[in-house]
């Protein structure tokens, strides 16, 4: 479904439209699913907030402003969910799951496949270390490859912002990764 099409049934559901919200959330849900992934839920609690994100959302649907994108304020929407559900669980049960960051490059032959599986592992636990904002900026520009001007609307804050916190996380990341490629033995094919 285009973009357009996607703000048409949001038109339709801030009218009042309980069949176009149906068909916006079964659209929207797998995407949202992914972005709580990538967010840093696990899965149980990923399919808990997509569910709190889409009550939200019928909730405020009359309060939608069409001159925004209608998948940005669910993503937004969604941020602030995931939040939350970061804080009740003191980070305890959250992490972003290797599920969360298949679609990144990578080799699918059957030799790479355990070197790339170890890789995306690396990765996850490298991004759980970033403070919640930066993997936030980080999901949202590189997992979910939002651009600077969406990634702002959904985080609530400016472009600048965005680009500075995106900046301060990869730089943290690289520090995280490069300690672990020192420590690994055979760190030859390792990022």
């Amino acid at each position: 479904m285009s973009p357009e099409q996607f703000d048409n049934l949001m038109q339709a559901a801030s009218r009042g439209d309980k069949k176009a919200f149906g068909q916006l959330a079964n659209t929207a849900q797998d995407n949202l699913y992914r972005f709580a992934l990538s967010a840093g839920l696990p899965g149980h609690l990923a399919a808990e907030a997509v569910q709190e994100t889409l009550l939200r959302a019928y909730r405020l649907r009359k309060k939608w402003q069409q001159d925004s994108r209608a998948m940005t304020w669910l993503c937004g929407i969604a941020l602030n969910v995931t939040r939350e559900y970061r804080r009740k669980c003191n980070r305890a049960e959250t992490g972003v799951e290797v599920g969360a960051l298949i679609g990144l490059a990578g080799s699918t032959n059957e030799v790479n496949q355990a070197e790339h599986a170890e890789n995306l592992a690396a990765l996850a636990r490298a991004l759980e270390q970033l403070p919640d904002r930066q993997r936030e900026a980080l999901s949202c520009r590189y997992l979910r490859q939002m651009d600077v001007k969406t990634t702002a609307e959904i985080m609530a804050c400016a472009e600048g912002t965005v680009k500075a916190t995106t900046a301060a996380a990869l730089s943290n990341l690289r520090t995280i990764m490069n300690i672990k490629i020192r420590n690994h033995t055979d760190h030859s094919n390792y990022f």
